[in-house]
This record gives structure tokens, C-alpha cells and sequence, in this order.
């Protein structure tokens, strides 16, 4: 829920975090989202979300093979996990 935590401090996060030098954000166009649902579509055995698929992809082209993350998923797609 939105509101369950403050929103000012949410939206003021999302400014600091778009303003910084240390952040790139990555915007989804057509042919990443065709590209996302293409293997979304075939990894139905893996039980990959269309957001799994779009972060490998958006990984693979920004030529990252490391993510700070504790979902499994990242292995299984071939990414290397920290910590």
C-alpha cells in the first residue's frame, strides 16, 4: 500500500535518486519489451516475472553480470549474486 510508509519521503528518495551521478536509469522501449516478452514467453518452466525477464535484458545490454540481489532467479538466469 502507498500509504503505508511516508509518501513525501518515497517521492523525495526518487528525486535524490534520479539526480544522482552514481545512478543510471534505464527506460523501457518497444524493442526491450518485445525482447522481454520473448523470453518471458519461453522460460514458463522457469517461473520468471515479465520484470525478471526485462531486468536481464536491460543487464545483458548494459553488459552487467553482477546483482546485488537475494533472488535465485538472477542465477538461474546466468548473473553472478552479491553479497
Amino acid at each position: 500500500m502507498r500509504f503505508a510508509h511516508s509518501h513525501s519521503k518515497a517521492a523525495k528518495f526518487s528525486r535524490t535518486t534520479l539526480g544522482s551521478r552514481l545512478v543510471r536509469v534505464l527506460y523501457v522501449g518497444e524493442e526491450v519489451f518485445l525482447e522481454s516478452l520473448d523470453i518471458f514467453e519461453r522460460s514458463k518452466d522457469n517461473e520468471w516475472s515479465f520484470t525478471d525477464c526485462t531486468s536481464f535484458i536491460l543487464m545483458e545490454r548494459t553488459g552487467l553480470s553482477q546483482v546485488f540481489a537475494f533472488d535465485p532467479r538472477f542465477e538461474q538466469a546466468g548473473f553472478h549474486m552479491l553479497p
